[in-house]
């Protein structure tokens, strides 16, 4: 299984659990969540790059100027957005082999729920963004670079469709809310560990008060917010230099 690389997070969490002091377990849980979170919002990101791309958004890129260009901007990250990067990198990468082929990475997709045909389709397109040396194989180098380009080279606009897209992946009852219970269950196929107290108490964060379900407009909300504060971006989507340097 790929998914289970994300689970390292949990390390802190479980260690601290055998303590009495319920505010540090409280604190350490909610920021677990949220880098876990922070993953899963990145593979959305990934998708949501592959389907435009398919449909020919953005331009053609040129690899090499992707990869070099990305990759420059990703030193200007902290540290903890780096590491979140190359979790992501480290998952896809099973074998710890260094190399990631089209089918390796394609399993992310199908884990999150998606028909392997298509998820085969992304991968394939998703390399190519970044496929510089014409491998056909996923390497650190160009996996931080396709990363950046997913979270940074996009607009405002794109990042509300790929959260309403994640929205309709997890609504599984196709009502237009999604419950706590269809949350976890959404999010526990790639976050195995997950409960729905733990999704609660996320929602709990943003909103002020328990929820225990969101309107499609109260997950944009949600989704679009927890993305622009985790990586400092721009109100059009795109990086905020001035806050990532501060």
């Amino acid at each position: 299984v790929v998914v289970p690389r994300i689970l390292r997070r949990l390390t802190v969490r479980q260690s601290i659990e055998t303590k009495k002091d319920l505010k540090s377990i409280m604190r350490v849980t909610l920021e677990g969540n949220d880098g876990l979170v922070r993953d899963v919002l990145i593979l959305v990101r990934l998708v949501g790059l592959a389907r435009r791309a398919s449909e020919g958004q953005p331009s053609p890129h040129d690899a090499k100027n992707t990869v070099t260009e990305w990759g420059e901007k990703f030193s200007d990250l902290p540290e903890q957005r780096r590491s979140d990067l190359w979790n992501i990198f480290a998952m896809w990468d099973a074998g710890n082999s260094g190399q990631v082929n089209p089918m390796e990475l394609s399993q992310t997709f199908v884990i999150m729920g998606y028909e392997e045909a298509l998820a085969i389709k992304w991968s394939q397109i998703l390399l190519q963004l970044v496929d510089d040396d014409r491998t056909g194989n996923l390497t650190w180098r160009k996996a931080k670079a396709l990363c950046m380009l997913a979270i940074f080279g996009s607009t405002h606009e794109n990042l509300e469709d790929d959260i309403g897209e994640f929205f309709r992946l997890i609504d599984l009852d196709g009502n237009g809310y999604i419950s706590v219970e269809e949350m976890t269950q959404g999010l526990k196929r790639m976050v195995r560990s997950l409960t729905e107290e733990d999704v609660a108490n996320l929602f709990y964060k943003h909103y002020g008060r328990p929820m225990v379900r969101v309107s499609r407009p109260h997950f944009l909300e949600w989704g679009t917010s927890f993305v622009v504060q985790s990586w400092q971006l721009e109100p059009e989507g795109r990086m905020d230099r001035s806050s990532i340097l501060a």
